[in-house]
């Protein structure tokens, strides 16, 4: 299932002591508990947070229509944000034509996507394209962090199994 709370609380701690700027959350919530973690931890704490919903998200109105009061932005189908000079755009990753619409567009400097569980840093074209994995139910579970100034991407591997 999704929306690991425990998960949650072990990936927060990664971010925290990566010193994030941001985060964005590339959906399969699986519970507004897990958005609440993520604006209690960072949002509240004055750091910009996104989430996108994912195919198990978009019949819950308490994901959907989180309200940002509580620290996370819901962008729901699709985030084009600007962060660090960057243009990143963010999708979940089952709407499969709009993702490869982003990836060949070539608008934006990096496209963030989840849905496979699989990490994934890939060049195409202009284009950047991650996925950070998952944080269950993944062959390495774990998070992302990329450093927008100089592109350097790390995965941090989160303790146990998937």
């Amino acid at each position: 299932p999704h929306g690991q709370r425990a998960r949650t609380a072990q990936a927060i701690r990664l971010l925290q002591a990566a010193d994030v700027q941001a985060v964005l959350h590339a959906g399969d919530v699986g519970d507004a508990e897990i958005l609440a973690q993520l604006g209690a931890a960072f949002g509240l704490q004055g750091l910009p947070v996104h989430a996108v919903a994912g195919n198990v998200d978009g019949w819950d109105d308490a994901i959907t229509r989180f309200p940002a009061s509580e620290g996370v932005r819901m962008h729901v189908t699709s985030a084009d944000l600007e962060l660090g000079g960057q243009r990143v755009f963010m999708t979940h990753g089952h709407h499969h034509q709009l993702l490869e619409q982003a990836i060949a567009a070539g608008r934006h400097d990096y496209v963030i996507h989840g849905h496979t569980h699989v990490r994934r840093d890939e060049q195409v074209g202009l284009t950047r394209v991650i996925n950070p994995g998952a944080v269950q139910r993944s062959p390495e579970p774990g998070v992302a962090v990329l450093d927008l100034a100089d592109g350097r991407l790390t995965f941090l591997d989160l303790p146990g199994g998937g």
